[in-house]
Protein backbone atom coordinates (compact mmCIF):
# COMPACT_ATOMS: atom_id res chain seq x y z
CA UNK A 1 0.00 0.00 0.00
CA UNK A 2 2.34 2.80 0.72
CA UNK A 3 4.29 1.96 -2.11
CA UNK A 4 1.38 2.14 -4.50
CA UNK A 5 0.69 6.13 -2.58
CA UNK A 6 4.40 6.78 -3.38
CA UNK A 7 3.98 5.77 -6.95
CA UNK A 8 0.82 7.97 -7.35
CA UNK A 9 2.46 10.80 -5.44
CA UNK A 10 5.54 10.82 -7.45
CA UNK A 11 3.25 10.54 -10.57
CA UNK A 12 1.09 13.69 -9.82
CA UNK A 13 4.49 15.31 -8.13
CA UNK A 14 5.63 15.05 -11.88
CA UNK A 15 2.61 16.36 -13.15
CA UNK A 16 2.03 19.55 -11.04
CA UNK A 17 6.29 20.64 -11.43
CA UNK A 18 5.46 20.13 -15.31
CA UNK A 19 2.66 22.16 -16.44
CA UNK A 20 2.98 23.77 -19.96
CA UNK A 21 -0.63 23.96 -21.03
CA UNK A 22 -2.51 26.52 -17.95
CA UNK A 23 -4.92 27.81 -18.94
CA UNK A 24 -6.80 31.28 -17.78
CA UNK A 25 -10.43 30.82 -17.15
CA UNK A 26 -13.31 29.92 -13.95
CA UNK A 27 -13.59 27.24 -11.97
CA UNK A 28 -16.80 26.59 -9.79
CA UNK A 29 -16.09 24.47 -6.79
CA UNK A 30 -17.86 22.05 -4.89
CA UNK A 31 -19.32 25.17 -2.90
CA UNK A 32 -20.46 26.54 -5.83
CA UNK A 33 -17.88 29.55 -4.74
CA UNK A 34 -16.28 31.07 -8.19
CA UNK A 35 -12.14 30.96 -8.55
CA UNK A 36 -11.19 32.95 -11.58
CA UNK A 37 -7.80 31.51 -11.67
CA UNK A 38 -4.74 30.05 -14.21
CA UNK A 39 -5.11 26.54 -14.35
CA UNK A 40 -4.42 22.97 -16.00
CA UNK A 41 -6.20 20.12 -16.74
CA UNK A 42 -5.27 16.79 -15.84
CA UNK A 43 -7.20 14.00 -17.59
CA UNK A 44 -5.19 11.38 -16.38
CA UNK A 45 -6.02 11.99 -12.61
CA UNK A 46 -9.20 14.23 -13.20
CA UNK A 47 -8.12 17.25 -11.30
CA UNK A 48 -7.25 20.53 -11.60
CA UNK A 49 -3.79 22.51 -10.98
CA UNK A 50 -4.48 26.09 -10.06
CA UNK A 51 -1.45 28.15 -10.23
CA UNK A 52 -1.48 30.38 -7.05
CA UNK A 53 -1.29 34.46 -8.74
CA UNK A 54 0.98 35.43 -5.46
CA UNK A 55 3.53 32.60 -5.86
CA UNK A 56 3.78 31.06 -8.94
CA UNK A 57 5.57 28.39 -7.91
CA UNK A 58 2.77 27.57 -5.88
CA UNK A 59 0.33 24.74 -7.23
CA UNK A 60 -3.11 23.76 -5.81
CA UNK A 61 -4.90 20.59 -6.83
CA UNK A 62 -7.99 20.17 -6.71
CA UNK A 63 -9.58 16.46 -7.81
CA UNK A 64 -12.89 16.17 -9.78
CA UNK A 65 -15.02 15.10 -6.68
CA UNK A 66 -14.05 19.15 -5.10
CA UNK A 67 -14.72 20.89 -8.54
CA UNK A 68 -18.69 21.45 -9.83
CA UNK A 69 -17.57 22.58 -13.27
CA UNK A 70 -15.01 25.14 -15.16
CA UNK A 71 -14.56 26.23 -18.27
CA UNK A 72 -11.93 28.14 -20.09
CA UNK A 73 -10.80 29.40 -23.45
CA UNK A 74 -8.88 27.06 -25.54
CA UNK A 75 -6.39 29.20 -27.76
CA UNK A 76 -5.00 26.45 -29.66
CA UNK A 77 -8.14 25.37 -31.15
CA UNK A 78 -9.97 28.78 -30.68
CA UNK A 79 -13.44 27.13 -28.38
CA UNK A 80 -14.42 27.27 -25.39
CA UNK A 81 -14.65 24.57 -23.37
CA UNK A 82 -17.06 23.77 -20.40
CA UNK A 83 -16.56 20.68 -18.18
CA UNK A 84 -18.66 19.25 -15.68
CA UNK A 85 -17.50 17.22 -12.70
CA UNK A 86 -20.37 14.05 -12.31
CA UNK A 87 -20.69 11.23 -10.41
CA UNK A 88 -20.76 8.14 -12.51
CA UNK A 89 -20.04 4.59 -11.35
CA UNK A 90 -19.03 5.70 -7.75
CA UNK A 91 -16.42 7.88 -9.43
CA UNK A 92 -16.38 11.81 -10.04
CA UNK A 93 -14.94 12.16 -13.64
CA UNK A 94 -14.80 15.45 -15.70
CA UNK A 95 -16.91 15.78 -18.96
CA UNK A 96 -16.40 18.51 -21.48
CA UNK A 97 -20.15 19.61 -22.77
CA UNK A 98 -20.96 19.71 -26.34
CA UNK A 99 -24.43 20.30 -26.50
CA UNK A 100 -25.98 22.84 -23.72
CA UNK A 101 -29.81 22.92 -22.87
CA UNK A 102 -32.18 20.52 -21.13
CA UNK A 103 -30.57 17.62 -22.42
CA UNK A 104 -26.66 17.93 -22.32
CA UNK A 105 -24.04 16.10 -24.86
CA UNK A 106 -20.81 15.39 -23.13
CA UNK A 107 -17.54 13.96 -23.93
CA UNK A 108 -14.94 12.56 -22.22
CA UNK A 109 -11.55 11.34 -23.66
CA UNK A 110 -10.15 8.29 -24.14
CA UNK A 111 -8.01 6.57 -22.24
CA UNK A 112 -4.17 6.60 -22.98
CA UNK A 113 -4.76 9.52 -25.89
CA UNK A 114 -3.16 13.21 -25.62
CA UNK A 115 -5.50 16.08 -25.39
CA UNK A 116 -3.34 17.36 -28.01
CA UNK A 117 -3.55 14.79 -30.26
CA UNK A 118 -7.32 13.38 -30.16
CA UNK A 119 -9.42 12.96 -33.30
CA UNK A 120 -13.20 14.39 -33.05
CA UNK A 121 -14.42 11.50 -33.62
CA UNK A 122 -12.67 8.64 -32.27
CA UNK A 123 -10.75 9.44 -29.53
CA UNK A 124 -13.84 10.29 -27.28
CA UNK A 125 -16.96 8.49 -25.83
CA UNK A 126 -20.16 10.66 -26.02
CA UNK A 127 -22.97 10.40 -23.16
CA UNK A 128 -26.37 12.20 -22.74
CA UNK A 129 -27.03 14.03 -18.87
CA UNK A 130 -31.03 13.40 -18.72
CA UNK A 131 -33.04 13.35 -15.79
CA UNK A 132 -29.49 13.68 -13.48
CA UNK A 133 -28.43 10.67 -15.15
CA UNK A 134 -25.12 10.18 -17.16
CA UNK A 135 -26.16 7.74 -20.18
CA UNK A 136 -23.81 6.31 -22.92
CA UNK A 137 -24.74 7.58 -26.14
CA UNK A 138 -25.21 3.88 -27.30
CA UNK A 139 -28.23 3.32 -25.25
CA UNK A 140 -29.63 6.67 -26.18
CA UNK A 141 -32.43 4.82 -28.35
CA UNK A 142 -33.55 2.30 -25.50
CA UNK A 143 -32.88 4.93 -22.58
CA UNK A 144 -33.83 8.18 -23.45
CA UNK A 145 -35.52 8.55 -26.99
CA UNK A 146 -38.81 7.03 -25.16
CA UNK A 147 -38.92 9.46 -22.92
CA UNK A 148 -37.98 12.67 -25.43
CA UNK A 149 -41.04 11.21 -27.71
CA UNK A 150 -43.38 11.43 -24.51
CA UNK A 151 -42.46 14.99 -24.52
CA UNK A 152 -42.56 16.43 -27.75
CA UNK A 153 -44.92 13.51 -29.54
CA UNK A 154 -45.22 13.84 -33.26
CA UNK A 155 -43.70 17.12 -33.35
CA UNK A 156 -40.16 15.34 -32.75
CA UNK A 157 -41.37 12.36 -35.10
CA UNK A 158 -41.87 14.07 -37.74
CA UNK A 159 -38.83 16.33 -37.59
CA UNK A 160 -36.82 12.54 -37.69
CA UNK A 161 -38.54 11.60 -40.56
CA UNK A 162 -37.86 14.87 -42.27
CA UNK A 163 -34.34 14.88 -42.18
CA UNK A 164 -33.75 11.02 -42.49
CA UNK A 165 -31.93 10.73 -38.75
CA UNK A 166 -30.65 7.05 -37.63
CA UNK A 167 -30.42 7.14 -34.02
CA UNK A 168 -27.61 4.86 -33.86
CA UNK A 169 -25.03 7.26 -34.56
CA UNK A 170 -23.92 10.22 -33.15
CA UNK A 171 -24.43 12.93 -35.58
CA UNK A 172 -28.17 12.09 -35.47
CA UNK A 173 -28.54 11.99 -32.21
CA UNK A 174 -27.00 15.35 -31.76
CA UNK A 175 -29.51 16.39 -34.11
CA UNK A 176 -32.78 15.25 -31.99
CA UNK A 177 -30.91 16.47 -29.28
CA UNK A 178 -31.03 20.24 -30.21
CA UNK A 179 -34.22 19.63 -32.12
CA UNK A 180 -35.29 18.91 -28.21
CA UNK A 181 -33.66 21.41 -26.83
CA UNK A 182 -34.99 24.07 -28.84
CA UNK A 183 -38.95 22.47 -28.52
CA UNK A 184 -38.37 22.72 -24.69
CA UNK A 185 -37.15 26.03 -24.90
CA UNK A 186 -40.28 26.98 -26.67
CA UNK A 187 -42.08 25.29 -24.30
CA UNK A 188 -40.88 27.22 -21.34
CA UNK A 189 -41.64 30.98 -23.42
CA UNK A 190 -45.09 29.88 -23.69
CA UNK A 191 -47.02 32.18 -20.70
CA UNK A 192 -49.08 30.13 -18.70
CA UNK A 193 -51.28 32.28 -17.11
Amino acid sequence: MKILLSSIFLAVSGLISAQPNMHHGVIVDNHYEVIPSHFAVETTFDAVIIRSDLDTATRIVMPAHRVSSFRYFDLASNVNRHFKSLRHEGIYRFYEVVIYGELLILRRLKRNVALQEADEGHDYDFFCWFRSELIELKKFKSDVFPFLVQMHGQILEDFIRQNKLRLHDAGSIFSVVKKCNELSGRQRLVATR
